[in-house]
C-alpha cells in the first residue's frame, strides 16, 4: 500500500496514504487495533473496488477519463501554485538585495557597469515573461480545443485569470507532470484494452436488430386500435339509436315489481343511473345468490327444528310413562318459583328435586313457630320473612330483624 494507485481521487487517495501508515505500523499495535485496522482496510477497498470496477465500463469511460484530466490538470496547476509563491517572494527579495546593492554600489560603479547590471536583470525579466507566456499558450490551447470537456475548459480559464501565480519550486511541478504522464500513458493503455467503441458498436448493431421489428409491430397495433376504435364508435352510436324491444319493456316491468317487493332493509342502494344498469343488476345478482344460501341453510335448520316439534307435540298428546316422567323432571328443572307449606318442604321427593334455591321468601310468617321456620330457611341463601313482626315469636326480637332489614336492604318495618 505504499503506491498509491493513480486513478483515486483526492480524498480516496489521502485515505489509502493514511491506512498505508496504519499497516507500517501494525506489528506495534494490539490485537484489538490489527483488527479494526483490518476491517476498515476491507471496507475502504471494497467500496473503491465497486466504484471505480464501474468507472471502466464501456459506458462510463469518457466521464472516468474527464475526471482524471480534471484532476490531473488540478494537481498540476495546484503545484504551480504552491511553486510560484516562494519564487515570487524569492524574487522579490532578490530585486530588493540587488535594488540595495545597486545603491550601495552606485557610488562606486561607473555609468557602464550599471547599464550591464540592467541589461541582465532585463533579460532575465524578459525570459521570466517567456516562460510564462509558454505555460499560457498552453492553458488557451486547451481552452480552445473543440473536444475537451466542459470542466476541463473552465478550469482552464480560472487559471488563466491568475496568470501571476503560475510558476511555484519548478523542480517539484516537472515531477509531478512526470508523473501524471506516465498516469496518462497507462489510462490509455487501459482504455485500448477496453476497446469501448467495438462494445458500443456491438450493443447498437442488437438494438437496431430488436428495433426494426418492433417499429414494425407497433405500426401495426396503432392501425387495428384506430379500426377497433371506429368499429367501437359505431356500435355505440347503433346501440344508442335502437329503442327497448317489447320484450326487454316487459322484463323491466318485471324487475319494478320485484324490487318493491324486496324488503326495504336487503334493498341497496339505488345509482343515480337507474335499477336497469348492468353493474347494479350484477350486484343484486350477487346479493341474490348471497339470500339462496342463507334461505337453504335457514330452511335446513327449519326442517330440523320441525321433526323435533313434531316429536314433542306426539309426546305430549300420548306420553307414556317415562315420557310423563321426563316431561315432569323438564318442567321442574325450568320452574324459575316453586310454592310449597314449610311442613312439605322437608319431604324427601321435595329435597331431592329441590336441595337449595337463591332466596326463601316465607309469608305469614308470625303464625310460623320457630322449627317450622328452620326447614325452608336452610334450603335458600336468602331469608325474606313476610308478616306482621309485632305478632313474632320472642326469637325474632329488634335486633334480629334489624340485622335481617340491613341485610335485604329496607327497613324493619317493611321487613
Amino acid at each position: 500500500m505504499s503506491q498509491t494507485p493513480i486513478v483515486l481521487s483526492a480524498g480516496d487517495r489521502a485515505q489509502w496514504q493514511q491506512l498505508a501508515k496504519d499497516f507500517a505500523s501494525y506489528s506495534q499495535v494490539s490485537q484489538s487495533q490489527r483488527k479494526f485496522i483490518i476491517e476498515k482496510a476491507r471496507t475502504f477497498l471494497g467500496s473503491i473496488q465497486q466504484f471505480y470496477s464501474e468507472s471502466l465500463h464501456p459506458n462510463h469511460i469518457q466521464a472516468t477519463f474527464d475526471r482524471l484530466v480534471k484532476e490531473l490538470l488540478h494537481s498540476i496547476l495546484a503545484n504551480a501554485r504552491q511553486c510560484v509563491v516562494p519564487l515570487k517572494t524569492e524574487t522579490e527579495q532578490q530585486l530588493i538585495k540587488q535594488q540595495q546593492l545597486l545603491d550601495k554600489i552606485g557610488q562606486t560603479l561607473n555609468q557602464q557597469q550599471i547599464s550591464a547590471a540592467k541589461l541582465q536583470v532585463e533579460t532575465a525579466q524578459q525570459e521570466a515573461n517567456l516562460k510564462i507566456s509558454e505555460v499560457t499558450n498552453l492553458l488557451q490551447a486547451v481552452v480552445q480545443q473543440p473536444n475537451a470537456p466542459e470542466k476541463l475548459r473552465i478550469l482552464a480559464e480560472q487559471y488563466l485569470a491568475q496568470k501571476s501565480n503560475i510558476w511555484e519550486q519548478p523542480q517539484q511541478f516537472v515531477k509531478q507532470v512526470e508523473a501524471w504522464k506516465a498516469s496518462t500513458i497507462q489510462l490509455e493503455k487501459s482504455i485500448a484494452d477496453l476497446d469501448p467503441f467495438g462494445v458500443l458498436e456491438t450493443i447498437k448493431n442488437t438494438l437496431d436488430e430488436h428495433l426494426s421489428p418492433l417499429q414494425i409491430a407497433a405500426a401495426t397495433s396503432q392501425q387495428q386500435l384506430a379500426e377497433l376504435q371506429t368499429e367501437l364508435s359505431e356500435i355505440t352510436a347503433q346501440l344508442q339509436q335502437q329503442q327497448p324491444t317489447a320484450a326487454l319493456l316487459v322484463e323491466r316491468n318485471w324487475w319494478e315489481s320485484a324490487w318493491q317487493s324486496i324488503p326495504t332493509q336487503y334493498q341497496p342502494e339505488v345509482p343515480n343511473t337507474g335499477l336497469f344498469t348492468v353493474a347494479f343488476l350484477n350486484k343484486i345478482k350477487r346479493l341474490f345468490k348471497t339470500w339462496q344460501r342463507k334461505l337453504e341453510q335457514e330452511e335446513t335448520a327449519l326442517n330440523r327444528s320441525q321433526n323435533f316439534v313434531t316429536d314433542w307435540i306426539q309426546k305430549l298428546r300420548n306420553p307414556s310413562e317415562k315420557d310423563r316422567n321426563d316431561l315432569k323432571q323438564i318442567y321442574i328443572d325450568n320452574a324459575n318459583v316453586i310454592g310449597i307449606t314449610c311442613v312439605q318442604a322437608a319431604s324427601f321427593d321435595f329435597t331431592k328435586n329441590f336441595p337449595s334455591f337463591d332466596a326463601v321468601i316465607i309469608d305469614e310468617v308470625s303464625k310460623c313457630t320457630p322449627p317450622e321456620l328452620l326447614i325452608p330457611a336452610l334450603k335458600g341463601r336468602k331469608l325474606v320473612l313476610v308478616g306482621d313482626h309485632r305478632q313474632l315469636p320472642p326469637m325474632f326480637n329488634q335486633s334480629t330483624i334489624d340485622d335481617i332489614a340491613e341485610d335485604i336492604g329496607c327497613t324493619g318495618d317493611e321487613t
